[in-house]
């Protein structure tokens, strides 16, 4: 190719799509979007796809909105409750078993108690979508026993955990600022740093989030209606929905030979319920350290606009949700995107043997991904293999085998599945 054709190749070839996204990005989106006339048969093509022209449901809301109910999303337990709960850990402590045996006949609470945490799962199935359950104290338990808590009350919750890792063997992950430790070369993923992470699914139907500890400034996790951002699209901007729905090539960025490369959709529906597994993070990558792989087909300039949609709308309706230590969050993760706020910690405090200093600094939150099967969603088939993954057996007898790593250790930050 000659120099000038190559130079007007380079200037006209779309962009790669960054994590973040910009300022000038955000004011192209939302410009193009006020001046956007769909198509007249725009309705009817969603429906062919399956799509609902719109959503009306509790779980469609804006941030300003909610931030004011909180009647809605906060439930606060008492000191009775509290211990109640303390007597499941010494009733399962007693029991000698596991922490993956942890259920709700083996770490046992009282009637009224269950009711109200099943009543979390209505919440978050069929009410607003998430509730922050609040009365904790993080530092009255050891480390081992404030995981055990969280994951007794989360089975109370939802019964089923879903592998977080690539081998399909962990349900408890630890979400810290693992790279204040790490060299710059080796961060290779936002969820683990004290950086913002973008709006993005998890896999599984229930996100549940303890705050084993906070950050001193901002970190707060940031929750948005995917199904009110649906509306916003379904009414400017049905193209972008049907982009969404449609198989993206995702990049694992592992071995290709044991975690390869995979085609999936971020948008799905099934029984006129719209769920959304969205990322970022498998199509942009992540800083320098963290590229996609260029023998992938590239993003196109539709699906960037189709990435910065979903960011932007999710941001602008967003609510920060005022947590304190000793919180536990839980959400619809199908319905809902979440991001996090940039923060900062505290200094490291000295402490007197170098071999016990944390291999963090601070901010500390406990991550479980649940299924209620007495309210789970009917799965379309695009979902049914990561359900499969995260939720079927993992063992060639065909059983299932749980771990959990109840306190943090270095490096546990790569075996995640899904990073942000």
């Amino acid at each position: 190719m000659a120099p000038a054709a190559a130079a007007v190749a380079a200037a006209t070839a779309t962009p790669e799509p960054l994590y973040y996204v910009s300022a000038r990005e955000t004011d192209t989106f939302l410009s193009r979007l006020s001046t956007w006339e769909p198509a007249p048969t725009a309705p009817d093509d969603l429906g062919r796809s399956g799509f609902p022209s719109s959503l009306r449901s509790p779980l469609v809301w804006k941030g300003a909105e909610v931030s004011a109910r909180e009647g809605e999303w906060l439930a606060v337990l008492s000191g009775q409750d509290v211990e109640k709960i303390e007597d499941g850990l010494a009733h399962f402590r007693g029991l000698g078993l596991d922490p993956p045996a942890i259920s709700p006949e083996t770490f046992p609470l009282p009637a009224d108690l269950r009711a109200r945490l099943d009543g979390i799962s209505a919440t978050c199935h069929d009410g607003i979508g998430f509730v922050v359950l609040r009365g904790l104290d993080p530092e009255k338990y050891s480390e081992d026993d404030n995981a055990l808590i969280f994951m007794g009350i989360s089975a109370h919750v939802a019964t089923v955990r879903a592998f977080q890792d690539r081998k399909r063997t962990q349900v408890l992950c630890h979400v810290v600022n693992a790279a204040v430790n790490m060299a710059k070369e080796k961060v290779t993923s936002p969820g683990f740093t004290d950086g913002a992470m973008s709006f993005h699914n998890d896999e599984g139907e229930i996100l549940a989030l303890y705050v084993r500890d906070g950050a001193e400034t901002g970190g707060r996790t940031q929750i948005a209606s995917g199904w009110n951002l649906y509306n916003v699209l379904a009414g400017k901007r049905p193209d972008i929905i049907k982009k969404l729905a449609e198989n993206w090539v995702l990049d694992s960025f592992q071995d290709y030979s044991e975690h390869p490369a995979w085609a999936a959709p971020c948008m799905h529906v099934k029984d006129g319920k719209v769920m959304f597994t969205f990322s970022r993070y498998p199509l942009t990558g992540f800083g320098p350290n963290r590229k996609r792989n260029k023998a992938l087909p590239p993003v196109s300039e539709a699906q960037i606009e189709a990435l910065n949609a979903v960011e932007v709308l999710a941001k602008q309706d967003a609510f920060a949700l005022p947590t304190r230590k000793g919180d536990v969050v839980y959400m619809n993760n199908l319905a809902l995107l979440h991001g996090r706020e940039q923060f900062t910690e505290k200094q490291q405090q000295e402490q007197k043997d170098e071999k016990d200093k944390k291999a963090f600094t601070q901010r500390h939150l406990l991550k479980l991904c649940l299924r209620d099967p007495a309210r789970s969603w009917a799965a379309p088939t695009s979902l049914l293999p990561v359900w499969e993954r995260i939720y079927g057996n993992n063992r060639a007898d065909g059983s299932r085998e749980e771990h959990c790593c109840l306190q943090y250790a270095p490096g546990q930050e790569s075996l995640w599945a899904r990073n942000g």
